[in-house]
Order: structure tokens, then sequence, then C-alpha cells
């Protein structure tokens, strides 16, 4: 079955928050953080997003990561899409969370 659409009554379209992990430090949290996108939007775009929103040149410079039911901080693959985390990893408690940290590819300015 297609993962439901988290807060959005628009098929095929997922909502859902994108903040920092609690222990970064590096980076202040984005102006706007409920961010939405399509179920078929692969990680690695977001990371791209995000690599524009803080003038990095390499997407690489974040993680993005889930609390998972099994697991608190798992990394997600820069080749799943945003429906696969639903499906998969989201435990469907309150609303989908993605954080981001900062990897050792970071370049402060």
């Amino acid at each position: 079955p297609p993962p439901p659409s988290i807060l959005s009554q628009r098929p095929g379209v997922v909502e859902f928050r994108l903040w920092p992990h609690p222990l970064e430090k590096r980076v202040a949290p984005l102006p706007k953080d409920y961010v939405c996108s399509l179920e078929s939007c692969p990680m690695v775009v977001i990371k791209k997003y995000l690599a524009k929103r803080y003038f990095q040149e390499d997407y690489r410079a974040f993680d993005l990561l889930i609390n998972t039911t099994e697991q608190d901080n798992a990394i997600i693959p820069n080749d799943l899409t945003l429906g696969t985390v639903v499906r998969m990893l989201w435990s469907r408690s309150g609303e989908l969370k993605i954080m981001f940290r900062t990897s050792a590819v970071f370049k402060t300015n």
C-alpha cells in the first residue's frame, strides 16, 4: 500500500519536519522547518537542499537521521526515497521528523 501523506491531504505528497539533531552545534535551525516533498524524492535531494541553505558545496556535508522503533539516530541512506522512509522507518506515532547533522565534510566559513 502507498505510504500515508503526513499532515497532507494531497496524494503522493509527504510533509515532515526537518531540523538539526539535538547535539548539532554548527548550524542553526532552518527558518521554516516544515518541508513538503513527493514520495519519490530521494534523500540525496534533501541533503542537496540543506547544502544549498547552509552554503555548502558538497551535499555530503550533512547526514540525515531518524528515530525508529528499533534505533535512535539511524542514518538514512542517500538512495532511499521519502516514501520508503515513511513505509519502513517511521514509527507512525506523531508527525514525521527527519533530523540532520553536519559531517566531517562540512566547511565553516
